[in-house]
């Protein structure tokens, strides 16, 4: 529980509204790809991405708290105001030649762009593989700085991208395909191993030792969020328990999620290589 008086409830009572927020952390101990990003729409907890590391939360926008000026500069009518310094937003529209707006996503197609839009170009970003091989010293060492490109028509291509990331992630949008559980039976989870695709036949996940998921590519049984691997880690963590029909569902999303990721992750790299590659200008 948050009390009121823990500097916790100063950051996540702006995640009591309506919002979006970005959970990444500051460093990550040892080697390894940095794949500490996700985003969110509720409060979050100490280890959301990382069981090692703290993690830090940035809301896209900041709720009225007693702390924010009644004439600040992108106050909007609903009270609140986009989490955005003034001298970014400023560069910002500077190099891409568009008009900022304080909520929203704006309306790109007439070079209008609102936070929402920022924020999905940057989930896009740091989505990138590539951008995680090259800085990858520094994203161990400090939190992930965001390079912000000329290239207008790249950035609409990438904020496009980086709002179907956060469909998926956030949002639960998307109906899975191909991820099946065929066999019926009492929906225990009592031994989770996954068996590799065997000639046409795809990888499976077993539950016991009657069920299965089908459909289940090996990179996504071993695809890592900051440091966990959510398609085993939420079986896991349910050893012991029947499935409802519901779970089934959940489980099948969350496999199908993870398979888009990868893939949209191949298009942000294919779009920044279209465009120029790194560093995106």
């Amino acid at each position: 529980m948050i009390e009121r008086g823990d500097h916790r409830y100063d950051l996540m009572r702006h995640m009591f509204n309506s919002n979006l927020a970005l959970i990444t952390v500051r460093r990550i101990e040892g080697g390894g790809c940095f794949t500490h990003f996700f985003a969110t729409n509720l409060i979050s907890v100490l280890h959301s991405t990382s069981a090692k590391e703290g993690n830090f939360i940035f809301p896209i926008y900041l709720y009225p708290n007693g702390k924010i000026p009644e004439a600040d500069l992108f106050a909007h009518d609903n009270g609140r105001r986009p989490n955005l310094s003034a001298a970014f937003i400023k560069d910002f529209c500077k190099k891409l030649q568009v008009r900022f707006v304080p909520d929203g996503l704006g309306r790109p197609g007439k070079r209008e762009v609102g936070p929402e839009c920022i924020f999905n170009y940057a989930y896009a970003v740091f989505h990138s593989p590539m951008y995680r091989d090259r800085y990858a010293e520094f994203l161990r060492a400090d939190f992930p700085r965001l390079p912000i490109t000329r290239d207008f028509e790249l950035f609409r291509e990438l904020a496009g991208l980086g709002g179907w990331l956060i469909d998926l992630h956030v949002r639960g949008q998307g109906k899975p395909k191909e991820i099946t559980c065929p066999v019926k039976g009492n929906d225990k989870i009592e031994d989770v191993r996954y068996q590799p695709p065997q000639g046409k036949e795809p990888g499976r996940v077993w539950i016991n030792d009657r069920q299965y998921v089908a459909g289940v590519p090996e990179t996504v049984w071993t695809f890592p969020i900051g440091g966990y691997l959510p398609a085993q880690r939420w079986l896991k963590d349910r050893i012991g328990r029947t499935l409802g029909y519901d779970e089934q569902l959940e489980y099948q999303r969350i496999l199908w999620a993870l398979m888009e990721t990868r893939r949209l992750m191949g298009e942000i790299d294919a779009s920044i290589k279209h465009h120029g590659g790194w560093p995106i200008r």
